[in-house]
């Protein structure tokens, strides 16, 4: 059963509310790293997965497409090539992925998943929701469906933003 909010931990400084809700950009990089934290702490609880959110973010993306394009993965997570390819190695040295050249094209190099998520998909998938469970606690679906349509229109502006 997922349980609601707990005290912040004493190791970790808090940010004044009254700044938080002055800066939209200090609001939104807290909660990042808060749902990072919590993410980590269940993955760790899971069995000792060792999974960063942006790792867990990747492996999710290539079970909805299964060999992606290192080009397409950059593309459809928003992130650079180099941070990619950090990503990449470190889960490919865990057992996560392989990368193959694609057989029309050998530059192209393809991303699959191996067997290892197939024995920790239903984990990793309970510790997302639970990650999220805990952070809409006590938030009504009439804000949370308002929040997500905010967020959208926010990520469509700088999408556009940076398109021009």
């Amino acid at each position: 059963m997922v349980q609601g909010p707990s005290k912040p931990s004493n190791n970790r400084p808090m940010i004044a509310s009254e700044a938080l809700k002055d800066n939209l950009n200090l609001l939104i990089s807290d909660i990042s790293i808060l749902q990072e934290k919590l993410f980590n702490l269940h993955c760790r609880q899971l069995g000792g997965i060792q999974l960063t959110r942006a790792q867990a973010q990747l492996l999710a993306l290539l079970a909805t497409g299964d060999g992606l394009s290192q080009t397409q993965i950059v593309s459809q997570l928003s992130i650079e090539k180099s941070a990619l390819a950090s990503l990449l190695t470190n889960l490919e040295s865990a057992g996560w992925i392989i990368r193959l050249s694609d057989n029309k094209d050998r530059r192209l190099k393809r991303v699959y998943l191996t067997d290892k998520l197939k024995q920790h998909q239903a984990g990793l998938s309970v510790v997302a929701q639970q990650s999220l469970d805990i952070a809409l606690h006590n938030i009504s679906q009439t804000d949370v469906e308002q929040l997500l349509a905010t967020l959208m229109e926010v990520r469509a502006n700088l999408d556009q933003a940076l398109s021009n």
